[in-house]
């Protein structure tokens, strides 16, 4: 992905594996270590662009609110955003789909209160205590986020130029956003 683009890539995440196999074998970008819930290795209006896939979808309300502001941070201004969440067609598939709901691996119990949450238009994170290599460092979890929250709370750091349900393999969604 990439390859050929003319400037310059960079990635960065919270796992050592990831951030040293891109550096090892994709010679068309770069990639660096990042902190949860720290401050993005990256100086101030850094980025025309930034694409975030699956972390929106895993952390806490907390979080989000932390890495919306590095983001707003490292954003030049103008500059556009894709960020992925799961949103209300996840959520919908999660509730109807028993292998879906097996797939995200989050305890039969918390789906009630899931429920309320997205239908009350409230952030829903569930946590799960096993499985992500970083899960000692902070809650990690499967994150529901409806529409009207993103309308609502993200608007505070960016436009919201569109949300594009089920983007991504009709599972994640994708939320356009622009740096004002």
């Amino acid at each position: 992905m990439f390859l050929g683009h003319p400037s310059k890539i960079v990635g960065c995440d919270i796992d050592t594996r990831h951030v040293e196999w891109i550096n090892a074998n994709l010679t068309h970008m770069s990639a660096v270590k990042s902190e949860p819930n720290k401050p993005l290795p990256f100086d101030d209006g850094s980025f025309d662009a930034i694409i975030s896939v699956s972390v929106f979808s895993h952390i806490t309300e907390v979080s989000q609110e932390f890495y919306l502001t590095e983001l707003s941070r490292i954003a030049k201004q103008g500059a556009y955003l894709f960020l992925s969440t799961h949103g209300e067609t996840a959520f919908r598939k999660v509730r109807t789909s028993e292998r879906m709901f097996s797939l995200v691996g989050i305890p039969a119990e918390a789906l009630p209160d899931a429920s309320s949450r997205m239908d009350g238009g409230q952030y829903a994170f569930i946590r799960q205590g096993a499985g992500h290599p970083t899960e000692s460092d902070y809650d990690y979890g499967i994150t529901f986020i409806p529409t009207t929250y993103v309308l609502d709370k993200w608007n505070r750091h960016f436009e919201i130029v569109e949300i594009v349900p089920g983007a991504i393999h009709d599972w994640q969604d994708i939320v356009v956003c622009r740096k004002r």
